[in-house]
Formats: C-alpha cells, structure tokens, sequence
C-alpha cells in the first residue's frame, strides 16, 4: 500500500536499510529526516535554495547537495520566491530575487 510522506508518494515496500533515496527540491530536508528515520535508507537531499540548504541536517544516512535538478549541468539561474517551497528555475510572481545555482542535468525539456 502507498503511503504519502510530507507530500511525497512511496511504496514501503520497496524500501529498507538498503535502499536509497534521491530527494530532488528537498526543501528544509524535513522529507529526508522522516524516510531515514521510518526505513533506515539512505537519502541524497539536493536543494538550490541557500537558506533552506543550510537548515538540512546531515547524519549518517542523509547527505546533502547544493545544486538544481535542470535540463542541463552547469550554472543556471535560479528563481527565489518568498516562500521557498515555491522557489524554482522558472520565474514566478512571489520571486524576491535570482541567484546562479549548480545544474545538474535530470531530465529534458518538453
């Protein structure tokens, strides 16, 4: 059965202390704390955002990656918002400012 985990979709089954997990957009890593904590697996938190990067805490299953999932690698610019969950490469209304992020290519542009 599915469950839903700070508005993330997992199958529990699939995963156990030897699985591991790719956070892409993690935020404040509070997603990484509990799939850690719940199934002892890995997890990779990327976020491009500074302040919510630097809050994430890192252990011995969570690491962390300053950098944007992106159409290309390489600096890109990057959309802050006042609320950083709606931060992104695109521009939005609520953006307070740009800064240039690493990209690293994760999929392609439709």
């Amino acid at each position: 059965m599915i469950e839903t985990i700070y508005d993330h979709t997992v199958h529990p089954r699939y995963l156990g202390p030897q699985s591991e997990v790719l956070d892409l957009g993690a935020n404040y890593g509070l997603f990484a704390k509990a799939i850690t904590a719940r199934f002892g697996c890995r997890c990779i938190a990327v976020e491009p955002t500074p302040e919510p990067f630097a809050a994430i805490a890192e252990s011995p299953l969570i690491s962390k990656l300053q950098a944007a999932a992106a159409s290309k690698s390489g600096t890109v610019p990057f959309h802050v918002a006042t609320d950083s969950i709606f931060s992104s490469l695109y521009p939005t209304s609520s953006v307070v400012r740009v800064i240039e992020v690493r990209g690293i290519f994760a999929f392609r542009s439709f």
